[in-house]
């Protein structure tokens, strides 16, 4: 008996620390879930160990035997980790500290480099030896603060105060699951009681791997935040979400077993037909191509042949719509819609999909509209369908609450949305509970309930986009797109060997095209940087950077550069002087550095200003609006001036999404600069001639002054002259609407006032 409970202990020791090991394993804490204090100043190493900084930036040729000495000192005697980040620095340099070296894996995609694992010292460096320095440091990135990285570079700023700063750090833990591992801060009697409480904290850590890699852009139900790696949370239950996945598993809660291991999902892709509710070709019926059979409970539509699309449905008006019933359930989370169209009529509402109270898929005057409970109206303002032309839309709304608009493939807006709420109401094809009755051809519809993807939808688009036949071969057809490729790699190869010139549009001014160049750098609309393989690097680029690189490219074209003190001024006021220089030298090397991936543009520094240089090959938006207006004679616009200056400026006003207080100047000069430039074409008899430039024209003038008379003018004129009195007198209540925001008090003219007196002129 005593053998037998000896031999019961054994086992019951050895499970014990079977289990325990098993946890430690999986509880292997990695360097990003730590904080250190951290200066981008090398000098005097010793005291800022003393004061606390465990993280340098430093320069390879600068780092000497002294403070090798110093740094071996300093792990000898103390087991506290240590991070020295070089921006190049020889393999053998360091060959005095290998033993404190971290010699785990270089290239962890997913978790980066352990912490602890019998070394304390890490050596990152940007030329590729030891740790790869841009593999695994960078910052908080964008508007959003999504980030690619392991371990997150913030820098502290000591304008701000404690209580600002720490919202920061709380925006940033919130809004991407990251903490601030590499703390860049000059005021240390503030920060390190920072870290300290963060280091002291407990959190849970999950991720997301699609194929061995990191999946980006996920959104996490249970948080506010979405990230592209792991993330570190004081919510007990997460669960992954992203438009075209499916996870496995689909949720986790974190309890004290394992609470302190990294919970690993793996995403899947989802199949395109997953989740498919409604497939109707229009094929001379209504029969439901998604597998499922479901019958209709009222149908009054025509089947006719197009000459494009072959056989589709022709919805001609009231009473003119299927209907479904409650075929759909109780949806609230997602749905998605995809349809090609050619609509007879584009004004007032004309639905596509309704769905009783829960939404209404539509379009408004040619805007595609997005309708949930209490009639939200969440219209997509940024680009119009045309008249008796096929076009493929789809609306997309997912779970986080956001719609998504699509124009033949590509998304073209993206809007928060409100709740979709349960109904049992049925689901309606051409019309809505409102009577909204869509007037046109409709092929290839489309429901799922779920969200697609941006990808998803582009194959959607793909996959319909047929020639009449529907799925007739043409065989010949395999060779074109070898054959387009090689035309637009010869394009492409002229294009790039022009010297860089202000793009021309096309002379043909009877329809101009009004699609926007392709700019490496765009500040008119949207904030763009893009390197020559199209790859865009914006989201790459911090706030402060962001800002950097914009302020010297206006004030490069604008006013030939932007001297070392007013930069500054501008960007560092309240640093002491060697703080701004210190913090000014790593903005601009870092800035450096990412344009030097094949963008064309370089940072300079002469005759004592700083200027932005673009290689011949790289287009610039401002910069083609510079030499366009540089060349302009003292006259009015012609026709095809006016086609040439639209392609530059005619994707929005400057950076209007973005406020700075030294950008105000610049966005006032350019937008009268371009108002100026264009008012006169009203008066124009060649230009007003041509309605879809003039039509153009006015779109340009109200995003840059949604106040102009001139523009309202040519609007309600036109429209009126056409027969769309609604339409006009929509126009019109907007401008109201808009003069009354900005005056406090309501526009002089009634509408009919305003549309006499626009008759007359």
């Amino acid at each position: 008996m005593l053998v037998i409970r000896v031999n019961m202990f054994s086992k019951t020791i050895a499970i014990a620390l079977l289990t325990f090991w098993s946890w430690a394993s999986l509880a292997q804490q990695y360097l990003d879930e730590k904080c250190f204090l951290a200066n981008s100043s090398p000098e005097d190493i010793k005291e800022k160990l003393k004061t606390g900084y465990r993280a340098f930036f430093l320069q390879g040729d600068t780092f000497s035997d002294k403070e090798i000495n110093l740094v071996e000192d300093f792990l000898a005697a103390d087991s506290l980790q240590l991070i020295l980040i070089f921006d190049k620095i020889a393999p053998n340099h360091l060959k005095q500290l290998n033993e404190f070296i971290y010699g785990g894996s270089v290239d962890d995609a997913v978790f980066g480099p352990k912490f602890g694992n019998g070394s304390n010292l890490y050596v990152f460096s940007y030329d590729g030896n030891y740790l790869d320095a841009s593999r695994y440091l960078k910052e908080p990135v964008g508007e959003n603060r999504l980030s690619t990285n392991n371990l997150t570079i913030f820098e502290d700023d000591p304008a701000v105060s404690v209580r600002t700063l720490k919202k920061r750090l709380r925006d940033l833990y919130r809004d991407s699951g990251y903490l601030p591992n590499i703390f860049v801060s000059d005021r240390p009697e503030i920060v390190k009681p920072i870290i300290d409480s963060i280091n002291n904290e407990n959190y849970y850590h999950a991720i997301v791997i699609e194929n061995g890699v990191k999946l980006g852009q996920v959104s996490w139900d249970t948080t506010n935040l979405k990230s592209n790696g792991k993330i570190h949370t004081q919510v007990n239950r997460v669960r992954p979400y992203k438009r075209g996945y499916m996870f496995s598993p689909d949720v986790i809660n974190f309890n004290q077993q394992n609470a302190s291991s990294i919970k690993v999902f793996r995403a899947h892709k989802r199949r395109l037909n997953d989740e498919l509710l409604l497939a109707l070709d229009f094929d001379k019926n209504l029969g439901n191509n998604a597998g499922q059979s479901l019958s209709h409970r009222f149908a009054n539509i025509e089947f006719i042949k197009d000459q494009e699309r072959g056989w589709v449905g022709e919805f001609s008006g009231r009473e003119k719509y299927i209907d479904f019933g409650n075929v759909l359930g109780n949806i609230e989370s997602e749905i998605a819609i995809s349809v090609w169209v050619y609509p007879y009529e584009l004004s007032f509402n004309r639905s596509i999909v309704g769905m009783g109270e829960s939404f209404s898929a539509k379009i408004l005057n040619g805007q595609l509209v997005f309708t949930t409970p209490d009639i939200h109206d969440h219209i997509n303002d940024s680009r119009t369908i045309p008249k008796n032309t096929w076009s493929h839309i789809s609306f997309v709304y997912d779970a986080d609450q956001f719609i998504y608009f699509y124009l033949n493939g590509r998304l073209i807006n993206t809007l928060p949305a409100s709740t979709i709420k349960p109904t049992s109401q049925s689901l309606i094809i051409g019309t809505n509970l409102w009577d909204e009755y869509f007037v046109g051809k409709m092929d290839d519809l489309k429901i799922w309930t779920r969200a697609l993807s941006d990808e998803e939808v582009r194959l959607v688009f793909d996959q319909d986009n047929h020639q009449p036949g529907g799925k007739a071969i043409d065989y010949w057809l395999f060779g074109l797109p070898v054959f387009a490729v090689l035309l637009l790699s010869i394009f492409w190869h002229i294009k790039n060997k022009k010297s860089h010139k202000p793009i021309q549009a096309n002379d043909a001014l009877s329809s101009p095209a009004k699609d926007i160049p392709t700019y490496h750098l765009r500040v008119f609309g949207s904030f763009e940087l893009k390197n020559q393989s199209g790859i865009s690097l914006a989201s790459r680029l911090s706030p402060q950077r962001k800002e950097l690189i914009l302020l010297i490219l206006l004030y490069t074209l604008r006013r030939g550069g932007i001297e070392t003190s007013e930069m500054t001024n501008i960007l560092w006021a309240g640093y002491t002087a060697e703080s701004a220089k210190n913090n000014r030298g790593t903005q601009v090397a870092r800035l450096r550095e990412l344009l030097a991936k094949d963008t064309g543009i370089s940072l300079i520094y002469e005759d004592k200003l700083w200027k932005a240089h673009f290689q011949p090959f790289t287009l610039c938006d401002l910069e083609s609006y510079q030499v366009f207006k540089s060349d302009l004679p003292d006259q009015v616009l012609t026709g095809q001036q006016l086609i040439t200056l639209l392609g530059i400026v005619g994707n929005g006003a400057l950076l209007p999404k973005l406020e700075y207080e030294w950008l105000d100047r610049f966005k006032g000069e350019v937008a009268n600069e371009i108002l100026e430039m264009v008012i006169p074409c009203y008066y124009s008899g060649k230009c007003l001639e041509n309605k879809k430039l003039m039509l153009w024209l006015t779109e340009t003038v109200t995003t840059l002054d949604p106040l102009n008379e001139q523009a309202l003018n040519y609007q309600l004129n036109l429209f009126f002259r056409e027969g769309k009195h609604a339409q006009a007198k929509h126009i019109f209540e907007a401008y109201s609407k808009t003069y009354f925001n900005f005056y406090n008090e309501p526009f002089s003219k009634s509408f009919t006032g305003y549309i006499a007196e626009a008759l007359q002129s």
